[in-house]
């Protein structure tokens, strides 16, 4: 009901315009008859995100949440709000295989949209939504965040950044646009995690075989986000639970950092979450559930050996962030739940980590710095990892069992497991000075540019004395896993001699922002080494004992 309809239903107030006294009256009884017609459409609402503007609501909640934005109709909101906004900036930056441009929004609540003046005093968190068709709920709940942050509907921090790749993979969302299935990626549905030449997007953001991941490690590099947050939806067993999370491997990601996010940042997100619940109060709406639970607790029954933690590979969305020095966080979904917990869940963790950000904004760019520092002081790197079963802490694992075998009738359960999220290192590698990559290997030479390796061109064909690796072993995986048949268990001897070296070729020298990436893709023993994802596959003879070709040059 609007304001004109309410005027027509109280036609005294036109007759009592020129009756002083009387007319203050009716303009007291019509603002109650306002407000309680606005309390009325509040408490009818079935979800907390409705929008101040009516050219701002979405697909989801004109839906009642039960179904998601088209592509474009996402990128048509981004628009909107960045003409009606001044604290909101769409671009696009570099290809996707489907022929469509990858787009980047920012939110910057002071208006600035010079990332580098940013990275020095924001905190900076970047989003990836939609990697496979089936995973749009942070598609949804992240359409949301932007339109409330801009219309000052939540409170913001003004040291906070809000970054987001608004679709990854765009020929996934094309092709279910198509299919014309909205219903907010149903656990019926089968996931489509290829993209638009049926790359799996979250294991390519090493090897890069898709244009989408290219264009990722330039946005990736020019935002140098703090925080960032892969959502996803998983599939696992059915709880409680509708949120699970993953983070980047945190003794991996280093002293300083790792224990930040383990110690600090997760248990506070939490919290949060915790208290958010506890405090909904709603008389039609249910009472959500919003406990995290690790992400590996959520694919499998608890045993009484309790959870193991996924080492998130540097393949993989996590896995890479935490290589520069960012916290990486995965954040999924239960696609058993309904769509619209679905989405709200992930909305309230996104929310709580814009402000868990901005409490930090100083500690956070002191850790970094910390941590970059503890890195480049490395002399000896892991490359290799397994569980600590030594140590563990515990986790409540919120479930359902059945009442008796001969009805379908659940009852809840807590429980309380082990969760094992410590990793040690079990194979490490010197750290060189350099390393020199021959121009003729041109895939390894684009990868290495679009991560931004600082790298120098030797100017004349010119003898060096170097360290180089023989492959002396490896396996094979028997079926093709993200396109290729990946090694593994890589076995080397190092060796030293007389080198020739060519005009054009790369000098990389390893004290450098990249040298944990350099590490982890040129040392064939690593385990997402371009060695092991083919790179170098043409050098492989069946009497072994191949030169690996890139060259090194130990202090």
């Amino acid at each position: 009901m609007n304001y004109l309809t309410m005027r027509e239903n109280l036609p005294c107030a036109l007759a009592l315009k020129a009756q002083g006294s009387k007319l203050k009256a009716v303009r007291r009884i019509m603002k109650k008859y306002i407000l309680y017609s606005l309390g009325l459409l509040l408490w009818a609402c079935d979800t907390p995100f409705f929008s101040k503007k009516d050219s701002f609501v979405t697909r989801f909640e004109e839906s009642n949440g039960s179904e998601s934005a088209t592509y474009a109709e996402v990128i048509d909101f981004y628009k909107g709000l960045s003409k009606e906004y001044s604290t909101i900036s769409l671009k696009t930056i570099g290809m996707t295989d489907s022929g469509e441009s990858l787009h980047l929004v920012i939110y910057s609540p002071t208006a600035e949209f010079n990332l580098q003046k940013l990275q020095r005093s924001k905190t900076i968190v970047l989003i990836n939504n939609g990697s496979d068709a089936a995973a749009s709920e942070g598609v949804d709940a992240t359409m949301l965040l932007f339109r409330n942050l801009a219309q000052k509907q939540v409170t913001t921090p003004k040291n906070v950044v809000v970054v987001t790749i608004p679709v990854y993979n765009i020929g996934a969302a094309q092709r279910r646009d198509l299919a014309a299935t909205h219903k907010g990626g149903a656990a019926t549905e089968e996931p489509q995690q290829g993209n638009a030449v049926q790359v799996d997007l979250n294991a390519d953001f090493i090897k890069a075989d898709s244009e989408n991941a290219l264009s990722f490690a330039a946005i990736f590099h020019k935002v140098q986000p703090d925080l960032f947050i892969d959502n996803q939806a998983s599939s696992g067993v059915d709880s409680q639970h509708v949120l699970m999370y993953s983070t980047s491997q945190l003794n991996k990601l280093g002293s300083y950092l790792g224990n930040y996010l383990r110690n600090n940042f997760i248990p506070r997100l939490s919290d949060s979450l915790v208290k958010r619940e506890e405090a909904f109060v709603s008389d039609t709406l249910p009472k959500p559930f919003w406990r995290l639970i690790p992400l590996s607790a959520g694919v499998q029954t608890p045993t009484a050996k309790g959870y193991t933690a996924v080492d998130a590979l540097p393949h993989t969305a996590t896995g890479y962030a935490g290589l520069w020095n960012c916290m990486g966080i995965t954040i999924a979904t239960q696609p058993s739940k309904p769509y619209k917990a679905r989405v709200e869940a992930c909305y309230e963790v996104m929310k709580s980590v814009v402000e868990i950000a901005g409490a930090d904004q100083k500690y956070i760019k002191e850790l970094k710095v910390k941590q970059r520092e503890s890195d480049l002081a490395q002399r000896q790197y892991p490359v290799a990892w397994a569980i600590d079963s030594t140590q563990h802490s515990t986790v409540s694992f919120y479930g359902y069992k059945k009442l008796n075998t001969a009805t379908d009738s659940l009852q809840t359960y807590t429980e309380e497991v082990p969760y094992y999220n410590s990793f040690k290192a079990v194979r490490r590698v010197a750290v060189p000075k350099a390393y020199i990559v021959p121009r003729v290997w041109k895939g390894v030479v684009a990868r290495l540019q679009a991560n931004e390796v600082e790298m120098k061109e030797i100017e004349k064909d010119t003898l060096m004395s170097l360290t180089y690796y023989t492959i002396d072993s490896y396996k094979t995986l028997p079926q093709p896993y993200a396109g290729h048949y990946l090694h593994y268990d890589t076995e080397t001897s190092t060796h030293s001699g007389t080198v020739q070296l060519r005009k054009g070729d790369y000098l990389i020298e390893v004290q450098q922002p990249a040298k944990r990436y350099l590490l982890e893709v040129l040392e064939p023993s690593a385990p997402d080494s371009f060695f092991n994802w083919n790179f170098f596959d043409a050098i492989l003879r069946k009497e072994g004992g191949e030169r690996y070709p890139v060259y090194i040059d130990y202090p």
